[in-house]
């Protein structure tokens, strides 16, 4: 996994992030968050 999109979802808050992809932090280089209220 290299990039993630989460776009038009309902995520309010970055918090937990980066406990949810860190089985991938290796090779993750971009997350998509366009159109989430954070």
């Amino acid at each position: 996994l290299e990039d993630l999109w989460l776009n038009d979802n309902q995520i309010v808050s970055l918090e937990g992030i980066e406990s949810a992809v860190a089985s991938s932090k290796e090779k993750l280089t971009t997350i998509y968050l366009e159109h989430n209220p954070c």
